[in-house]
């Protein structure tokens, strides 16, 4: 049987959501490895081992770069409470929604660069109040929402080599008293 079965799982990777934990100084790295092509599955953990006495309240900073995934998992802002930087590069994503990082409550740096990544949504930062730097250069957004950096303390906002015409004033509005870097 095994024989038989094994010309249909060629190629075929487990749906997974994996971290190898890294310190870096005062850095308490999570490597992600994710695997989740149609972004249809939900985690309720994340996997890994982490360093000595470790755990998960000492994750503040989720890197993943290269993975296959359609969205970006809420679980980690569940289970990563006091993340306070999220990178996910050239990882496929095609969409956030305003959960996606609702639980992440320090988190001051996001970098969603070069996804697909066409639409930011109403209230997708509205839970982050300490949000200052959003990279979300080399994607293919077309619309932002105007409500959706309200909440957030941005300085930084990188909006380059995406498809967007214009930027409405009441996108800016909200955060014109802190930023200083518009790309």
């Amino acid at each position: 049987i095994r024989t038989a079965l094994a010309p249909c799982f060629q190629g075929y990777e487990a749906i997974r959501a994996f971290c190898a934990f890294e310190e870096f100084e005062a850095l308490y790295v999570c490597t992600l490895t994710l695997n989740n092509p149609q972004g249809k599955h939900r985690f309720d953990r994340v996997n890994g081992t982490h360093i000595g006495t470790g755990n998960d309240n000492y994750v503040n900073h989720i890197l993943a770069e290269n993975q296959h995934t359609r969205t970006i998992p809420e679980v980690l802002c569940r289970q990563y409470r006091f993340v306070e930087s999220i990178t996910f590069t050239s990882s496929e994503v095609e969409s956030i929604v305003p959960e996606t990082f609702e639980n992440c409550e320090f988190l001051y740096s996001i970098s969603l660069m070069m996804n697909r990544i066409r639409v930011i949504p109403s209230g997708a930062f509205r839970r982050n109040e300490y949000l200052a730097s959003l990279r979300l250069d080399g994607n293919s957004i077309q619309f932002i929402a105007p409500d959706s950096l309200i909440g957030t303390q941005l300085y930084s906002l990188n909006l380059e080599y995406n498809q967007l015409t214009s930027i409405s004033r009441a996108l800016i509005a909200p955060i014109a008293q802190h930023l200083m870097f518009l790309d």
